[in-house]
């Protein structure tokens, strides 16, 4: 998740400079053109009365959880979109997450506290102040809950409690963060590395950045990354590591560090595996939902569907765990459900 602005409901583009970091850069094969899809949303409502920054499937798929700068979180009920509840987290929120049995969620934003709700009325069962604001929080099972801070804390919460304990620090700020689907490891960025969760240590460099979000893929054999300068990218998880790129055609030029200008992908916000990993979606600062199939390998297809979903960025999209229905979410403060195409 990336910081945002309230007021402007734009985000706040901020590059780091992170010491002298050796970077490999791999080189893409060329993509097919990607396939111009017009679903049709199935249901779209305005969820909020400003931009929505997360947007999630309970892990039955018989709900949605959202997330907004107008300091609310809320539950929708699938397919209809009725609002089940909302609640005021109390200042702008950045990420909102379900524990694996769906029965509570997680909220962090701005005031640097963590909210944990009860799912499905949405009653308040524990409030956590952090040291520093976090930009996402994350679930290790139904047993921990990880906020990953601004200063590099990587603070634990219990979930019976709300009990915090700062576990580790890194040396850098924290924009993006994901836990395996084992609860092992921790990736975070910038720069992108993985951690051993519980202790920090292992710690390996990827030669990427992934400001946007980060996803494992669900048998933990690769990693999306979602880059605001280089559309998407996946991560081989192996003895060496290697990266492929994917493309978003729609280019933008910005400001290099020396003056120069460089000429790169269309950024991108969030990326998530469908539950078998046979699928990957990634939301665009273009509006748009882009989708490859993925090999068993984890290697994405040489053709993506793609669809315009939003006016302005695509902040949020997620898959069903029936692999039925795709939502998204944007700064233009829609929720919108999609059939899979």
């Amino acid at each position: 998740m990336m910081p945002y602005a309230q007021k402007t409901g734009r985000l706040v583009w901020r590059f780091a400079l992170v010491g002298v970091i050796p970077i490999t850069v791999s080189v893409c094969a060329a993509q097919a053109p990607p396939i111009r899809d017009s679903p049709r949303a199935e249901r779209s409502i305005q969820a909020h009365r400003l931009g929505i920054t997360a947007a999630r499937f309970a892990p039955s798929g018989k709900l949605i959880s959202t997330s907004s700068l107008d300091g609310t979180v809320c539950v929708w009920q699938v397919p209809s979109l009725a609002r089940q509840w909302c609640g005021s987290h109390g200042a702008e929120v950045y990420s909102i997450r379900w524990s694996a049995d769906g029965r509570t969620l997680a909220s962090t934003g701005g005031d640097a506290r963590v909210v944990q709700w009860q799912s499905s009325q949405g009653r308040r069962v524990h409030t956590t102040r952090l040291p520093h604001r976090a930009l996402t929080v994350l679930w290790a099972g139904d047993s921990l809950i990880v906020a990953p801070t601004v200063q590099g804390e990587v603070v634990f919460i219990s979930p019976v409690n709300g009990a915090a304990r700062t576990a580790w620090t890194l040396d850098k700020e924290v924009l993006a963060a994901a836990v395996s689907p084992d609860g092992e490891w921790i990736a975070t960025s910038v720069p992108l590395e993985l951690h051993r969760l519980a202790n920090g240590q292992s710690r390996r460099r990827i030669p990427a950045f992934g400001q946007g979000a980060l996803a494992f893929h669900p048998a933990a054999r690769s990693l999306a990354v979602a880059e605001w300068v280089a559309g998407a990218r996946i991560v081989e998880l192996g003895d060496s590591i290697s990266t492929s790129g994917l493309r978003l055609p729609k280019v933008m030029e910005f400001a290099g560090l020396r003056s120069d200008t460089a000429t790169v992908n269309m950024p991108s916000t969030d990326v998530v595996y469908v539950p078998n990993g046979s699928r990957l979606a990634v939301a665009g600062t273009d509006g748009g939902v882009w989708l490859w199939n993925l090999d068993q390998g984890g290697r994405a297809g040489a053709t993506a569907h793609t669809w315009q979903a939003h006016r302005g960025t695509t902040t949020a999209v997620d898959i069903s765990s029936d692999a039925q229905w795709v939502l998204s979410a944007g700064l233009d403060r829609q929720l919108r459900l999609w059939r899979m195409p």
